[in-house]
């Protein structure tokens, strides 16, 4: 309409056109160092509706502008962005629910992510969308003239995806058909056209509703690709660019864009009418914990967004910290970096309002503790067996191209069986840790499966360093008498719940649930010593795959650098989990199960531990009777052993 068009043409660019924002996210909310970085053009703040309405028609600003203050009055900008649909995993508890519960009790309709507890609007829902679109009005009301904010970032669902993909799909494959099941109140269900639809008509709302503030739009895939792989991203942003919204991307490392592409045609061209917008996807020298993507230097990330066509960027707050002058952890190299950012991106000049390419990502410092959502391209990366053969009890297979064998026992008959995944420590095996324990498992109506890890004896070298000294539980020597056999000579970063060890722990994940007799809801896993880190890990990054857990000398570490994982991982464990640990074992000191078990208190995750006094890291063996009899009533209290019908 011309009224639609007249609106447009006041919502003019703000200045500076271009910068680097420091991110205060959850943890960093109030931290105001950066205003002394002359390289920060200001801050990025976010928030959820129900963080302001929590009562209908009831709106509380004050902790955000008491956010935006400081930076305002230091000369600084500040951009905005609402999450209408967060994680769980998300270390912010408004990322469960960031919809009032006022709007569900009108009677709109939400999906229950139940692992982590996300509550999951639909944004088709009438109901929804009129209380969402009311609320949107209440922020131009409140927000749309303050020229000390560059752009709000008001992306439909989660980055134009119907929910965070990584951060679910990956640990319950199976949400996908369960949300698309999700009937809205009006009775309509999940197609790629209606979703198409409701972001578009989200858009255009947004385009009608502010007059002044731009606005930004983060873009991925679009679609929940359930029959085979579609992105509308280049459709969807294209439909923004022309309204006159900014365009961008969530997910930059420093590899992106050094290839042609359609995407990196779509951004510069975009560049020329409007902003282009990117958020990094982790902390620099870190990788992702999903797919090991490595994010390489702040420059390299720098010259990508340079390479990208962007005006804005929005590296992870620990990044800014660092090229900050004054602050613990300052390095000349990452000031040197935001210095270049800034000049390169503060100098590009371009139009109005803008889109991103989010490609989700939990933030990863390099293990999986704090896991992002991470890129999209990885979000579908669950192992593909091929190849599977069993023969009698050894099987052999392809993941991902890549061979791997081990162990499969069953119980007699046609089940359907609980199935668990046995993990050997330092110098075990398949064979030597997992069968003896198998044999007894298999009693009890489980099938068992195992496979040799990189901390194996005699497998898994290919993946080891040549040269390096074994790890040593946390940190230290193992003892002779910790070990299972002797020890492998690797890289100790390969060992324990290492990305190749989950790899190879998924896939066993995989190949049980592809056998008929096997219950898939009744999976769980037992881990002792190294094969304790991997099952803890393996839990973090996979809860909604495991029933329950039990480990035998194992724990956390207080900090990343060690084969254990970290106790920031632990805090995502939703999976009810057993500790068994021995009072003298000095492999893996008692604290570190301790750890263990305080995050999974917090958490709210349902757990026991039991020390055995005078018992060192051999608890499994030297108290086996005991370890056995805990495990059994722990797999039953939990569902996953049903006593038999008569």
């Amino acid at each position: 309409s011309s009224s639609s068009r007249s609106d447009r043409s006041r919502r003019i660019s703000r200045e500076p056109g271009g910068g680097i924002f420091f991110y205060a996210k959850h943890g960093y909310q109030d931290n105001t160092a950066p205003i002394a970085n002359p390289h920060v053009v200001g801050a990025w703040i976010q928030f959820y509706w129900s963080e302001i309405e929590s009562e209908e028609g009831r709106f509380d600003w004050r902790r955000l502008d008491a956010r935006m203050k400081p930076w305002l009055d230091a000369g600084k900008k500040v951009a905005l962005r609402i999450y209408w649909i967060g994680s769980g995993y998300w270390q912010d508890p408004a990322a469960r629910r960031p919809t009032p519960q006022w709007v569900w009790d009108k009677g709109a309709k939400m999906v229950l992510h139940g692992p982590s507890g996300t509550e999951i609007p639909l944004p088709w829902d009438p109901i929804y969308r009129k209380c969402a679109f009311r609320f949107l009005q209440e922020i131009a009301r409140k927000y749309d003239t303050n020229p000390d904010i560059l752009f709000f970032d008001m992306t439909p669902g989660a980055e134009t995806n119907p929910y965070r993909y990584v951060a679910f799909n990956q640990r319950t494959p199976e949400f996908r058909e369960q949300y698309a099941a999700a009937v809205a109140s009006n009775g309509r269900k999940y197609s790629d056209d209606l979703w198409l639809a409701t972001v578009r008509e989200w858009i255009d709302f947004a385009d009608s509703t502010f007059h002044s503030l731009p606005l930004l739009v983060t873009l991925n895939v679009g679609s929940l690709n359930l029959d085979k792989p579609r992105d509308y991203s280049v459709e969807i942003g294209q439909y923004c660019v022309e309204r006159g919204f900014y365009v961008g991307q969530n997910g930059l490392s420093g590899s992106s864009y050094l290839a042609d592409s359609a995407r990196k045609r779509a951004f510069a061209e975009w560049s020329k009418r409007s902003k282009v917008f990117f958020e990094t996807l982790g902390d620099a020298g870190s990788q992702t914990a999903f797919g090991r993507k490595s994010l390489g230097a702040l420059m390299e990330i720098m010259q990508a967004a340079q390479r990208g066509s962007a005006s804005y960027l929005l590296p992870y707050p620990r990044d800014a910290l660092k090229g900050t002058r004054g602050q613990p952890d300052y390095d000349p190299a990452y000031e040197e970096a935001l210095a270049y950012g800034a000049r390169v991106l503060g100098g590009i000049s371009a139009p109005p309002v803008a889109t991103v390419f989010t490609e989700p990502a939990r933030k990863d410092t390099g293990s999986m503790s704090q896991m992002v959502d991470a890129r999209f391209a990885d979000s579908e990366a669950t192992p593909t067996i091929t190849n599977f053969q069993l023969s009698g009890e050894r099987w052999t297979c392809e993941v991902n191209g890549r061979p791997l064998s081990g162990i499969l026992i069953k119980p007699e008959g046609d089940g359907p069986f609980p199935a668990i995944l046995i993990s050997h420590g330092l110098g075990g095996n398949a064979e030597g840790f997992a069968r003896p324990k198998a044999q007894e498992f298999v009693k009890w109506g489980f099938v068992c499966i195992a496979t040799d890890y990189t901390h194996a004896g005699s497998a898994g070298r290919e993946f080891a360093g040549k040269g390096a000294r074994p790890p040593a539980g946390l940190g230290g020597g193992q003892g002779k008498a910790g070990r299972e056999g002797p020890a492998p000579v690797g890289d100790r970063s390969q060992f324990g719940a290492s990305p190749e060890n989950v790899r190879r722990a998924l896939a066993c994940l995989a190949i049980l649930r592809r056998q008929p007799y096997v219950d898939s809801k009744r999976v769980c896993a037992y881990g002792n010593s190294m094969g304790a880190f991997l099952t803890i890990g393996l839990a973090a990054q996979a809860p909604g795959q495991l029933a329950a857990a039990a480990i035998t000398a194992g724990g956390v570490a207080p900090t990343e650098g060690f084969a254990a994982p970290t106790l920031e991982t632990a805090r995502h464990i939703r999976t009810p989990f057993l500790i068994l640990h021995g009072s003298a074992d000095t492999t893996v000191p008692p604290e570190r199960s301790e750890l263990l078990k305080q995050a999974l208190d917090q958490n709210k995750a349902p757990n026991k531990r039991v020390v055995f006094d005078e018992i060192g890291h051999n608890a499994h063996r030297d108290r086996a009777d005991d370890c056995y009899r805990l495990m059994r009533e722990w797999f039953a209290e939990h569902g996953v052993l049903i006593p038999a019908r008569p």
